[in-house]
């Protein structure tokens, strides 16, 4: 016997009615830096943006949900959650087009002297959304970016030809 999930939509007079819920899935994003050099830096902003959601249920999932990424150790939250529209079954959304600030998380300062050393660390961002308090827990895949400063070179190519001849 299966468990039926119903969603009914009052101001359309329409109903659903599916064997699966709604699941919401971030299937890929784009993390930059401000300045889109693709080097993190303590103490700077990094953005995630171009994110793709697909609903991977049964159910259309109604407008009102919530994409943010929330706090990590090496990154912090600095934005409003972004307020999702509905997404039908089967079909997917990108929210926060390429170009546009995103969301926005920073990235702390180094948290004390490195003595000589070139401080290195991995900060982990996860896109994640909430509908009514609820996570979507397998709608967050995380991307870990490595911060580092001062910026470490580590595989360099000597030229082999110096001038025509």
């Amino acid at each position: 016997m299966y468990d039926w999930f119903l969603l009914i939509v009052f101001m359309n007079r329409q109903h659903e009615a599916s064997v699966t819920y709604t699941i919401l899935q971030v299937t890929d994003y784009f993390v930059h830096d401000h300045n889109a050099d693709g080097i993190f830096e303590p103490d700077s902003d990094l953005f995630i943006d171009n994110i793709s959601i697909l609903n991977n249920g049964g159910l259309t999932c109604p407008d009102g949900s919530f994409l943010w990424a929330p706090t990590t150790s090496n990154a912090h939250q600095m934005h409003q959650p972004v307020t999702l529209p509905a997404i039908l079954s089967g079909k997917s959304f990108t929210a926060c087009s390429k170009g546009s600030d995103g969301l926005r998380m920073h990235i702390p300062s180094v948290p004390g002297p490195t003595a000589g050393k070139p401080y290195v660390a991995l900060a982990r961002v996860v896109p994640a959304i909430t509908l009514c308090d609820r996570f979507f827990d397998e709608a967050s895949p995380s991307a870990f970016v490595t911060v580092q400063y001062p910026i470490r070179v580590t595989v360099t190519r000597a030229l082999t030809l110096m001038a025509p001849t």
